[in-house]
């Protein structure tokens, strides 16, 4: 039997991740192009669409690979595959109400913040729940 049955959640949710993080790496090559700004790090005004853009990007790839591999590994070692999807969806809502957040501005502030708490509980949640699975 493939190993890719053993996730199914997982799997499931991987195109999901995948697809808006193609989303967020293109809008940061958007945004260069229109900018005609390659180096992000120079001369990049703070709350430009650029600058936004590249902090989106970031801040997905900070949080989403640990975590996605924290629910892998919680899957993997029986965790219930209803809670894992659950977990896998409010994982991609907080990443998305997150990176709206840092996207539109100052006006969705609250985006922001509730996607990073929803962020931290999955990510919490996902290592607790695999310390508790090994006692």
């Amino acid at each position: 039997m493939p190993l890719f049955v053993l996730s199914p959640a997982s799997l499931a949710h991987s195109a999901f991740f995948a697809g808006y993080y193609t989303f967020l790496s293109g809008n940061v090559a958007y945004q260069r192009a229109n900018t005609g700004v390659t180096d992000a790090s120079k001369d990049v005004p703070e709350g430009s669409s650029l600058r936004r853009a590249v902090r989106a990007h970031a801040n997905f790839v900070e949080y989403t690979p640990l975590t996605f591999l924290l629910l892998f590994l919680a899957e993997l070692n029986g965790a219930p595959t209803k809670y894992v999807h659950a977990a896998y969806f409010t994982l991609f809502v907080s990443r998305v109400a997150s990176s709206v957040g840092l996207l539109l501005g100052n006006k969705y502030q609250a985006a922001r913040a509730s996607g990073f708490i929803g962020t931290l509980v999955v990510l919490a949640g996902s290592g607790l729940y695999n310390v508790r699975s090994i006692y």
